[in-house]
């Protein structure tokens, strides 16, 4: 008796210089395989014929059934693609809580989304609220900090405070990170950083030094640039085991700067654990009207730099994790410096997206439900045709859902129009072509 197969929906094929290939979107499974087994699965995807095990050797079906490029039913297929999105928005087990201890910052970046942000630093009360809460969330085995501003680093011994009172009660796994300017890493904060265990810090740049220098300007110095990677320097020798990524600020205007700063930076920190990537400006229509990049001119600027100076960006390595943004997680917040509660980091300071308060004791407080809600369950990509059966899904999962929410009308994802280009990138890259 024969078995009857089909090809998912979400494989996809490529014949790069008659080496052939095939991909899947959902276990993001990379295979070479020969001519005949490429013809034979294409005429099936093309003409949606049955995929017979007799025609192919037995090991070869285990392989394609395993990493799941052939299937026995693409209905069924399109369901266990949605459980697994549907899994991690119930996740207790694991909780990501980004605090911003203060919104305070010493910049005024112009395409800052923190405008009219509050000053306030967050006081020893609203931290033992926020530990009590954490504490006393039993099922709790690990928990990822992320410290976010404004500029954290103006209240690093008030992340000290947290940090020590927090370990004295929570016992599961605990691992943080931060995003800064890197103005303020000086001898003492990354002595700080080191004992709170922040292992991995992101720090922005915004071109090279004059441009930089032109948006990111303080008094009492004349080059924030050069006293920034200065400080990147002292990192790397009293703290070499942290993690640096170094986010490039790009809009049209300063994108020409990327490639010069990208190998500067890396030839300055060769064999340091530095990963440096584009950051693409959202315009968040401000006074400053930037020239901001769509989703498709970001995957063909990406792709330009592979194909034109070998320099990968993060999407050339598809991300193998099967999960979308963690706002659709009840257990996913971010906190301000007064204890209010926001679904998503960049709304932090924004009283139009607050949904709970925490007060001393460690008791939430709702707030809104409907600002809750929406950002739980509005604009539901599993509940929108367009999205629940494209075959891109389990790369995007939707796209961000704030856009989504707020009705952006670029959100698909950049593999999407790009697929091939960025496997070709992306085995070039690993020597495989």
């Amino acid at each position: 008796m024969f078995m009857a197969y089909t090809v998912s929906k979400y494989t996809f094929f490529l014949d790069f210089h008659n080496k052939f290939f095939t991909f899947s979107s959902l276990t993001k499974a990379l295979l070479r395989i020969d001519k005949d087994t490429y013809d034979y699965l294409i005429i099936s995807q093309n003409q949606h014929t049955d995929i017979i095990d007799s025609y192919l050797p037995k090991n070869v079906i285990r392989v394609l059934l395993d990493n799941r490029i052939i299937c026995l039913n693409n209905d069924l297929e399109q369901s266990y693609c949605h459980s697994i999105i549907r899994s991690t928005r119930n996740i207790s087990t694991f909780q990501h809580i980004t605090i911003a201890p203060t919104m305070d910052c010493c910049f005024s970046c112009y395409y800052c989304f923190e405008k009219n942000k509050s000053r306030t630093y967050i006081s020893t009360e609203i931290i033992d609220g926020i530990v009590k809460y954490i504490i006393s969330k039993n099922e709790l085995e690990r928990l990822h900090l992320t410290w976010f501003g404004g500029e954290p680093l103006m209240a690093i011994d008030r992340m000290v405070e947290f940090y020590k009172k927090l370990k004295l009660g929570f016992r599961g796994q605990y691992s943080s990170d931060i995003i800064t300017t890197g103005y303020h890493l000086n001898d003492c904060v990354i002595q700080k950083l080191k004992e709170i265990e922040v292992t991995e810090i992101q720090i922005t740049l915004d071109g090279l030094p004059e441009r930089h220098n032109k948006i990111k300007h303080i008094k009492g110095c004349s080059d924030v640039f050069n006293q920034t990677i200065l400080n990147i320097d002292k990192l790397f020798v009293q703290y070499p085991e942290i993690r640096v990524c170094v986010r490039i600020n790009l809009t049209k205007e300063n994108a020409h700067e990327y490639s010069t700063l990208y190998k500067f930076l890396h030839h300055r920190y060769s064999g340091n654990r530095i990963s440096v990537s584009p950051g693409f400006v959202i315009d968040t229509g401000l006074l400053h009207k930037c020239e901001t990049f769509t989703h498709d001119e970001c995957a063909e600027f990406s792709l330009s730099l592979w194909e034109n100076e070998h320099i990968p960006t993060p999407w050339i390595l598809i991300n193998k994790k099967d999960t979308e943004c963690a706002i659709r997680n009840i257990n996913s917040i971010a906190i301000d410096a007064e204890g209010y509660f926001y679904k998503c980091w960049e709304k932090i300071s924004s009283p139009k997206h607050r949904f709970a308060k925490i007060n001393q004791n460690g008791e939430v407080k709702l707030t809104d439900i409907e600002v809750l809600n929406r950002a739980l369950n509005d604009s539901d990509p599993l509940k929108d045709s367009g999205c629940s059966e494209c075959e891109y899904l389990p790369l995007c999962f939707g796209g961000c859902p704030m856009r989504r929410i707020e009705k952006s009308i670029d959100n698909c994802t950049s593999y999407k129009n790009n697929l091939q280009n960025w496997l070709i990138a992306y085995m070039q890259l690993k020597g495989i072509i």
